[in-house]
C-alpha cells in the first residue's frame, strides 16, 4: 500500500508569511504520513510523523542545532539539537529568545 501524498491539504493547514521561514504553524490538527508541499519556489515531500496540533510549528527543512528558527520572517529561537522536515518545533527541540538574548550579547535578537 502506498503512502497518501496530499498536496492541497497541507498548503490549506498551514501558514507561512515569509521565504525566511523555515517553520509553518498548524492552523488545524495534521495526521501523519507524507504530504508533498510547495515551499519558496520548490515541491518538498514532508513525512510526519507525529500529529502536529493546530497551533504548533512544524520544521519545513531540515534545520540544523544551534540554526536560528525564523517565523513570520523574525528569529523566534534556536535550535538545540537537529530538527528534521515535517517534525513538530517546540520546547523539546528549540531554545526561545528570552534564553537566546541570555546567552548572546546582541541587540538584533
Amino acid at each position: 500500500m502506498e503512502d497518501k501524498v496530499s498536496y492541497p491539504q497541507l498548503a490549506k493547514c498551514v501558514i507561512i508569511l515569509n521565504k525566511k521561514d523555515n517553520v509553518c504553524v498548524a492552523l488545524k490538527d495534521i495526521n501523519t504520513g507524507k504530504y508533498a508541499f510547495a515551499y519558496d519556489g520548490k515541491e518538498l515531500l514532508l513525512t510526519i510523523k507525529q500529529r502536529i496540533s493546530a497551533g504548533f510549528k512544524m520544521s519545513l527543512t531540515h534545520i540544523k542545532q544551534d540554526e536560528m528558527i525564523y517565523k513570520y520572517g523574525y528569529i523566534i529561537g534556536v535550535a538545540c539539537k537537529d530538527i528534521e522536515p515535517g517534525e513538530r518545533v517546540h520546547i523539546h527541540n528549540m531554545r526561545g529568545l528570552a534564553t537566546v538574548k541570555k546567552e548572546v550579547d546582541c541587540e538584533c535578537i
